[in-house]
């Protein structure tokens, strides 16, 4: 009861002012043009990747006001972009939106990106043309390296490591029955501890992010760091870490995209669907999952894939029923795309004939569907040469 006089209390206090604020930004629209929106702050990856994407592509004849959602999947990132945006409550937002909606105009709405289709997409590589908009006071970077000496580590000599499972989802959106769409997306963690151990071997410390109750891995070294089953974990960290790091070893799950606003390489393994894989980046370099026909016993190539319009399926339900299995990278290709990713941060890995040959084929299939300038600009990124090699009679 008490929660409900809260609520309508508030609702009370925030709607007059809405209504007066919604009036002066109609009277002013001919003349100077505001717009609003709620931030994406559901989920860690678009909330980072589409407000910096907005940050380094903004035009400064708006003025912009913005929101964050109930759920903000970490506040010590939202902290950072408060100091470079507009933010008012999200009752208030929500007022004004429902006013627009009412008595308004759409061009009072602002889509942080507008041009890519599922708006995570730099596919205007604006990334690699700009700095970071999002910094660490001095005080935050003295937090962080103190964390980082105490594991005898230096920022930008260590790996982050993220596997994707479902735990994380399932924790934060329990009222969602249907995460199972999510499966394809999944990978088992000891594929990746032959990388772990290769990195180790190199001197390079990995640092294993992600929710407590994800899966350990079982290697017992002082270069090989639990993060996410330690005390050490904060908003703070969960931030500085992936900001900070060598490269982001990464699955595909929304928190390597705080390396990528930060700027740091990223080695994508498990990327799905192929239609929207994550190419935008010279930084990068990615591996993908197969797609496994179950009722020809046979793996697919691209234009297989294209053909029978698989390349854009999210839902791994939809992959069942069309018979086809998802068929996720092994511990041989992520440690031989990890050594890739060493070499070329390392400038010695020279373009492949089959990467080429892979983005032809690739561009070909997205443009003959008029994909490709809703997901793609630029296919800046490196495909791991070894995992090309060792897959050549399955793409080609």
């Amino acid at each position: 009861m008490k929660d409900k006089i809260i609520k309508y209390t508030q609702y009370i206090f925030y709607f007059p002012i809405a209504i007066l604020i919604f009036l002066f930004i109609r009277l002013i629209s001919k003349f100077f043009l505001v717009r609003f929106n709620f931030l994406p702050t559901a989920r860690i990856g678009h909330m980072a990747i589409e407000t910096e994407l907005y940050l380094s592509e903004k035009k400064s004849k708006y003025f912009d006001i913005f929101a964050s959602h109930k759920i903000i999947a970490n506040k010590y990132l939202l902290k950072l972009i408060k100091k470079k945006i507009n933010l008012i409550p999200s009752k208030l937002m929500f007022f004004l939106i429902l006013l627009n909606n009412k008595f308004g105009n759409k061009k009072h709405f602002i889509n942080l990106t507008p041009r890519s289709a599922s708006g995570d997409r730099d596919i205007n590589n604006i990334l690699d043309k700009t700095h970071a908009n999002l910094t660490f006071s001095k005080d935050d970077l003295i937090k962080g390296e103190d964390f980082l000496k105490k594991y005898s580590i230096r920022k930008y000599n260590y790996v982050c490591l993220h596997i994707r499972d479902e735990q994380y989802l399932s924790k934060t959106f329990p009222e969602d029955k249907n995460l199972n769409r999510h499966s394809h997306r999944n990978c088992t963690p000891k594929n990746y501890l032959k990388a772990v151990q290769f990195l180790i071997d190199n001197n390079i410390t990995v640092i294993k992010m992600g929710q407590k109750n994800s899966q350990q891995l079982d290697i017992k070294n002082t270069r090989y760091i639990e993060y996410a089953h330690s005390s050490n974990v904060s908003p703070f960290l969960d931030i500085f870490l992936p900001a900070h790091c060598k490269f982001f070893l990464s699955s595909c799950s929304g928190l390597d995209f705080v390396a990528k606003i930060f700027r740091r390489p990223i080695l994508f393994t498990n990327q799905i669907p192929i239609g929207s894989s994550v190419l935008s980046s010279s930084k990068d370099m990615l591996i993908m999952k197969k797609y496994f026909s179950l009722n020809e016993n046979k793996y697919l190539n691209i234009n297989e894939i294209f053909s029978r319009n698989l390349e854009l399926i999210k839902n791994g339900n939809e992959y069942k029923k069309l018979g086809v299995d998802v068929i996720e990278n092994n511990s041989m290709e992520i440690l031989n795309s990890t050594k890739d990713m060493i070499k070329f941060l390392d400038h010695r890995l020279i373009e492949d004939p089959l990467e080429i040959r892979f983005k032809e084929i690739l561009t070909k299939n997205l443009k003959t569907k008029s994909l490709y300038n809703l997901w793609h600009n630029e296919l800046r990124s490196r495909i791991s040469p070894s995992y090309l090699n060792l897959n050549n009679k399955i793409y080609f």
